[in-house]
């Protein structure tokens, strides 16, 4: 049976800070994963990244990153492939400020992780 979980993984985080990550999710039984992030601000200018680790600790980028910029706006990214313990996403800074939210929502069978 597929199952689905959405999770808040970043809540109104300050864009000024130089790199915010959003919570680490266990990725156990997730085989497709998306997250939707949120902006708004004056001219926030940075990176998006979807990171996997097998420990928790050390963290690898998984694919390329996804632009964000504009005052406001929102994008999805789509994880077609889990094959690493903890997923999370990450926020870098180049310019501006502002206030970004991120949903993460995960397919598996069994019960998902958290």
């Amino acid at each position: 049976m597929i199952h689905t979980q959405t999770l808040k993984v970043m809540s109104a985080v300050d864009m000024s800070v130089a790199t915010s990550n959003g919570l680490s999710v266990l990725a156990f039984n997730i085989a497709l994963c998306s997250f939707q992030a949120v902006w708004t601000g004056t001219s926030p200018v940075g990176t998006l990244q979807i990171q996997g680790s097998n420990n928790n600790i050390n963290w690898s980028n998984d694919g390329s990153t996804t632009a964000v910029s504009g005052n406001s706006g929102n994008v999805l990214i789509k994880v077609t492939s889990v094959c690493y313990d903890y997923i999370r996403i990450q926020y870098a800074k180049t310019s501006g400020v502002g206030t970004l939210n991120v949903l993460q929502s995960c397919q598996g069978e069994g019960a998902l992780g958290t």
